[in-house]
């Protein structure tokens, strides 16, 4: 009887021992994402060019099951270890939530962070141990966003607790150029952080953006190279991504000073004034965003001017009077005021047939007196 007692309470001690030293792994191991209330949180950041100010953004989370590591695969977590088996994710057992950012119209370049909570659910669980997840973020396709593709692994390190099985750290690895999962314990990928951007950065173009340029041209031997025109326009963003746009003027003429930050509001309308050789720049649209941009009707076709607009070359029937929009490639629209003299060739085609008669006869009046002189 004494042996039997002694040998089921060497189990429980030798169980209760492994479990101990199991869970003293995990935690050496996990080097746990931040905590939060419910579970932990990861690392969102969202970059802007340094010439565009911030859309508003909302980005979401996908999380799977990942595959198990057993047997032969087993991983160790710690020089020296014991091999731990990684469980397949179980249904329900983290969720992500959605981050999101406001569009900002005070600063261009905005490098901003957020960070999306992982929600863990313990009961889920039937025992101990690490379980693999894989989290990816959601591609919007409609969006000018840069999306990261790159798929997470993530490790929960579940652990009997006071009230029965909780989760006690997480940990989160980024996948190489192969896409195969990490397994945990591999500190060179571990990376709890999704990057995403908007617009040009470094040297390649995530994002294509194409400039919107508006340009005078004042010509003819009457027209007055001094004058100032008005116009009017109008971006809107696609889909209300972007609230602010920033736009520069180039003057022709040195006395004036060129604008070189100014802001452009989404939806409403900015007048501004343009001469001969002038020149407005939108910056950075996206494909989908539209334009209006107009002349005023007291300039064109007035005042002797014959008037017209173009848009890449292709000429309008008149002013511009309904938005367009923008596509893969800059836009130049082009205002033309032309003013020449008028001849003053009334005169001459009301009394035309009268002079040409009175030469005629003063012709004839001449060779007659010169014959008469002869003789």
């Amino acid at each position: 009887m004494r042996n039997n007692v002694m040998t089921r309470t060497m189990a429980i001690t030798a169980a209760g021992l492994m479990a101990c030293a199991m869970t003293m792994t995990a935690n050496a191991a996990a080097a746990p994402l931040a905590e939060t209330q419910n579970g932990s949180a990861f690392v969102k950041e969202f970059n802007v060019d340094a010439d565009t100010y911030a859309p508003v953004a909302e980005f979401s989370f996908s999380v799977e099951a990942g595959e198990a590591f057993e047997g032969e695969a087993a991983v160790v977590l710690s020089e020296g270890g014991q091999a731990q088996p990684v469980y397949a994710g179980v249904a329900g057992g983290v969720t992500a939530s959605a981050v999101s950012f406001d569009a900002l119209s005070d600063e261009k370049g905005a490098e901003q962070s957020g960070n999306p909570e992982l929600t863990y659910d313990a009961s889920v669980f039937t025992k101990p141990g690490i379980y693999h997840y894989v989290v990816t973020e959601d591609v919007t396709a409609d969006k000018h966003y840069h999306f990261d593709t790159v798929a997470r692994d993530l490790y929960l390190y579940v652990v009997n607790g006071d009230n029965g099985l909780e989760v006690s750290g997480a940990e989160m690895f980024k996948r190489g150029e192969d896409g195969a999962a990490v397994k945990p314990g591999s500190a060179e990928n571990k990376n709890d952080t999704f990057v995403n951007t908007y617009g040009e950065l470094g040297d390649e173009a995530l994002n294509e953006f194409n400039d919107l340029y508006v340009t005078k041209t004042v010509t003819g031997d009457m027209a007055d190279m001094n004058e100032y025109f008005d116009f009017e326009i109008t971006v809107v963003s696609y889909e209300g991504e972007r609230t602010t746009y920033m736009y520069t003027i180039d003057y022709a003429d040195a006395d004036m000073e060129d604008v070189t930050d100014g802001k452009l509001t989404s939806g409403q309308a900015m007048s501004f004034k343009l001469k001969n050789d002038d020149k407005l720049t939108v910056q950075n649209l996206a494909d989908g965003d539209t334009y209006l941009v107009a002349e005023s009707s007291d300039d064109f076709n007035q005042d002797g001017y014959i008037s017209s607009c173009s848009v890449n070359g292709q000429d309008l029937d008149g002013n511009m009077t309904t938005a367009q929009t923008m596509g893969n490639e800059d836009v130049t629209v082009e205002f033309v005021n032309e003013k020449n003299s008028i001849s003053p060739t009334g005169v001459v085609v009301e009394f035309g047939p009268y002079i040409a008669m009175l030469c005629g006869a003063g012709a004839l009046a001449a060779v007659f007196m010169r014959k008469k002189t002869q003789r």
